[in-house]
């Protein structure tokens, strides 16, 4: 017997109605989304995959540093911020999640042998 066979309890009828009132006529505009975006059936070329969004924040210098692929303690090194966690969650991190730089074992983030290359 799974959850949703379960009646649902009476403060979590009332959560769920309070979300529902509160979400349902929320409609906020996105910027850069278009309706070829949301299409399912399209698929972007080779190229634009390459292309590096115009967005990323860039503020070090970080996506030239990387045209030569780099380590986490070259990354850090470059950046000269004391906290190395902090350097890779407020510079790197977005750049990777954005599509600027890709991993070199994309299936092991956190690996030693890990490096980080700009994508051109």
């Amino acid at each position: 017997m799974g959850d949703a066979d379960k009646r649902m309890t009476e403060y979590e009828v009332y959560s769920y109605e309070a979300f529902r009132k509160k979400y349902r006529d929320d409609v906020r505009p996105v910027d850069g989304l278009t309706v070829a975006a949301l299409d399912q059936n399209s698929s972007k070329t080779a190229e634009e995959e390459k292309r590096v969004p115009a967005t990323v924040p860039d503020e070090k210098g970080l996506l030239e540093f990387c045209r030569t692929p780099r380590s986490r303690a070259e990354i850090i090194e470059f950046l000269a911020i004391p906290s190395a966690q902090y350097a890779l969650r407020h510079y790197l991190d977005p750049l990777i999640e954005a599509g600027a730089i890709r991993l070199s074992l994309p299936e092991k983030p956190r690996s030693p042998k890990q490096r980080y290359e700009t994508i051109v």
